[in-house]
């Protein structure tokens, strides 16, 4: 790969282009490790008849040996003594193809820390790239701007409203203010911010966030041209009525643009049901509504 880039589009595809051999070269050790499993699981199945078979006439020969100190071998005779040294022999290939499947796993995880080098190195080039064209610093979310964000990321459910403080290029993270106390600033990696756009704002974020896993998108109105649609029945989290916290909901009516032009979307939440048992829809404005993938 060239390490002279002309925008950030070529360097991602050329980052993409450099990797995509890599599910190839994994995906047929994986197959080959299928296929001996394959044979050995058929070598077993044979040897386990085969042994089976040798008992019973074994017994059988034994049972009709008129010499009681006649060995057990001599009583199956030329036939069975070869029937034995044919499951010693698939035995010996059940060895064989173990130690090919130990072969193939161990180049396996070459091939995947091999590419995770590639990958650690291009990403550093390209973080170069970025800050030397100043793209780096342009971060998804500007002071102010409200985002959604996980406070605990051992909890992949649990999303509050809070405001951006300011983003720190050097490190990739970001101060926040919660919603409903700005006392309290939390630094949290961008991959655990979401920026919430205004209703018809786009749910992907900005460089330097389109290369982190980013926990989501946000839903857009349905008909937007080239943008990410929310539909009736998608599973999304949305901010309750008269709360800053984010809930588990599942869409009822999908979006539609109001006079004033901000869309409202209707949900029901989970877990929301009144005294009559019934689940009510509830009206969220679209801009506080993510869509996890």
């Amino acid at each position: 790969m060239s390490a002279t880039w002309t925008s950030s589009s070529t360097v991602i595809e050329d980052i993409l282009e450099s990797i995509a051999n890599v599910p190839n070269s994994v995906k047929r050790n994986f197959e080959l490790l299928r296929e001996l499993d394959g044979e050995v699981a058929t070598l077993l199945e044979e040897i386990g008849d085969a042994e089976a078979a040798i008992m019973a006439s074994a017994r059988e020969a034994v049972k009709s040996s008129s010499s009681s100190s006649r060995s057990v071998a001599s009583a199956l005779g030329t036939q069975g003594r070869e029937a034995i040294a044919a499951i010693a022999a698939k035995r010996r290939r059940c060895d064989d193809l173990s130690d090919e499947k130990i072969l193939i796993a161990e180049q396996t995880s070459e091939l995947v820390l091999q590419h995770i080098d590639i990958m650690n190195s291009e990403l550093a080039a390209l973080s170069a790239h970025l800050h030397a064209t100043g793209e780096f610093e342009s971060s998804g979310a500007a002071p102010n701007d409200e985002v959604a964000v996980q406070l605990d990321d051992s909890d992949k459910d649990s999303w509050i409203l809070a405001r951006v403080v300011r983003y720190k290029p050097e490190s990739a993270n970001y101060d926040v203010a919660d919603a409903d106390d700005d006392r309290k600033v939390y630094e949290l990696p961008e991959t655990r911010v979401v920026p919430l756009t205004d209703s018809g704002g786009r749910g992907v974020v900005a460089a330097p966030h389109a290369l982190a896993p980013v926990a989501s998108i946000l839903a857009t109105v349905e008909g937007s041209p080239g943008e990410y649609k929310i539909s009736k029945g998608d599973e999304v989290f949305a901010v309750y009525p008269d709360t800053t916290s984010f809930y588990s909901a599942t869409v009822s009516i999908p979006p539609r643009r109001a006079l004033a032009g901000n869309a409202i979307c209707h949900v029901q939440f989970s877990d929301d049901a009144d005294e009559t048992g019934l689940n009510p829809d509830r009206a969220v404005p679209l801009k506080y509504i993510i869509r996890l993938v």
